[in-house]
């Protein structure tokens, strides 16, 4: 299963599946994109009620809110202008116009894209659920991975964020902190490849590169030891392929 996206005069992002395009998820023209209600993300009735104000750090991806284009598990569509992605509980919260914040209903999401707050043409970040993901940290089913790529080949990277609690000793109470870790696995026709570590040999063992793109990284000078450093080798490994 593999997520690819298509910009156009009307910008699309399209959720693929056996090569079959399943819908137009928004388009640019106010209008044009026919979206469910924001009620069909549901709500958990027993919402995580931790007081993160008392925690030192942040479960999100982003603290502050953010719009997004976001497809559910049965194919609906629904935008909506305030989103967080909170990475401990793998839950999606968000806000409807100046109501309450509400957590969508366990397993009802798919796909999010989300947005720029001045500019909704333009996605700055794409996560997708996977079931077949398993995170070494934390025991959150289908955790939300960041696709970081179009194309055959995928990088992931997922952040896992828990909760760990010390006696602060100069304050003289325990203390809640969140700390993150973070994975990294590449994707190919429904196979997952975990990836210890971000390093040539373990990019190659699983895209083995033609004469071609061999040519490409000692040109570039690319020593793929980084994120950008594998993101910008799979762009030019997945032209034409």
């Amino acid at each position: 299963m593999k997520t690819l996206f298509c910009f156009f005069t009307l910008l699309v992002l399209v959720y693929a599946s056996n090569a079959q395009t399943a819908f137009n998820l928004f388009a640019t023209t106010k209008g044009q994109a026919e979206f469910a209600s924001p009620s069909a993300l549901g709500y958990k009735m027993d919402a995580d009620s931790v007081d993160y104000s008392d925690i030192k750090g942040s479960p999100f991806w982003k603290e502050e809110w953010g719009a997004a284009a976001i497809v559910l598990q049965d194919g609906r569509a629904v935008q909506v202008d305030k989103v967080r992605l909170n990475f401990y509980t793998n839950d999606v919260h968000y806000r409807v116009g100046n109501g309450p914040e509400l957590v969508a209903k366990t397993g009802s999401v798919k796909e999010i894209a989300f947005l720029n707050n001045n500019d909704l043409t333009k996605p700055v970040a794409y996560f997708e659920s996977f079931r077949d993901v398993k995170s070494a940290h934390n025991a959150n089913q289908a955790p939300f991975c960041q696709v970081l790529n179009q194309g055959n080949v995928q990088l992931l990277k997922l952040v896992s964020v828990n909760l760990d609690k010390k006696f602060d000793f100069a304050g003289g109470k325990m203390q809640s902190n969140f700390y993150s870790n973070t994975e990294y696995y590449l994707l190919r026709d429904s196979i997952f490849f975990p990836l210890k570590k971000i390093n040539k040999e373990n990019i190659l063992a699983f895209v083995i590169p033609d004469a071609d793109a061999q040519s490409w990284l000692a040109t570039s000078k690319n020593k793929l030891n980084s994120e950008k450093d594998v993101v910008d080798f799979l762009a030019y490994y997945n032209k034409g392929r």
